[in-house]
């Protein structure tokens, strides 16, 4: 039945793109930075890679202060 054959493929591909927060202390400011650059792009503010690229710099930066 294509139902169970898409539920499968779905399940099959989704472990793909996904991924967890690292632990540290950091973790909140981290899941921020991520939250932020996905509503900047649904807000039409920045593009998807302009976003990305700014949430790695927040990202990183609450890393190495939690050091």
């Amino acid at each position: 039945k294509k139902a169970f054959d898409d539920a499968v493929t779905l399940l099959v591909r989704a472990p793909r793109y996904g991924f967890a927060i690292p632990l540290s202390p950091a973790s909140a400011e981290f899941k921020q930075a991520w939250t932020d650059a996905v509503n900047r792009v649904l807000n039409g503010q920045q593009t998807p890679r302009q976003a990305l690229d700014q949430a790695q710099k927040e990202a990183q930066a609450a890393i190495d202060k939690a050091k």
